[in-house]
């Protein structure tokens, strides 16, 4: 394993990232050139994020993802370890029911058949994805509304996104 911040000389330059949370150890890996890469394993997925249900830590995730907010460009490709999109999404619509972004992804995925997971970029994440946007007066009315929080256990975000993730887990 590399350590923190290390450079793997491969074809091209990866830059290893220490995010905990999904799990204790995880790591991502940015790819250097001139258009960024991040190939993010199990931390973040196309508009969601990794579970902690085998020993990760919602706490260090939620703190991971912030660290990517302050480090990644809006063009940043993702590389996802797999597939939840259609089902993020679903999830994703249940709070944001009027998003037109994830009711334009939705009905991008009903028109292709068979598996369709891609690159996309950061910028799309944050027009989608639940975790991304707690603070959006839209998801968290939506989330009250659901009667499975009161008032006082949404007073940021971190409370918001744990909440989030632990609906996420029985989805």
């Amino acid at each position: 394993m590399l350590a923190a911040g290390a450079i793997a000389k491969l074809p091209a330059d990866f830059e290893e990232w220490p995010l905990p949370g999904h799990t204790c150890e995880h790591v991502v890996f940015s790819l250097k050139d001139q258009t960024q890469h991040l190939f993010c394993g199990d931390t973040l997925f196309q508009a969601g994020v990794g579970n902690c249900k085998n020993g990760g830590d919602p706490q260090a995730l939620f703190e991971s993802i912030q660290w990517l907010r302050e480090h990644l460009s809006r063009e940043t490709f993702l590389h996802v370890g797999h597939d939840y999109f259609k089902k993020n999404l679903l999830f994703a619509q249940q709070f944001e029911p009027h998003n037109t972004e994830i009711i334009a992804s939705l009905a991008t995925l009903e028109s292709h058949e068979g598996f369709q997971l891609y690159p996309h970029t950061w910028g799309r994440e944050l027009d989608i994805n639940p975790f991304l946007r707690l603070s959006e007066t839209g998801l968290r009315q939506e989330l009250k509304g659901l009667d499975i929080a009161d008032s006082s256990e949404l007073l940021n975000d971190r409370d918001v996104f744990i909440k989030l993730r632990s609906l996420r887990d029985n989805f």
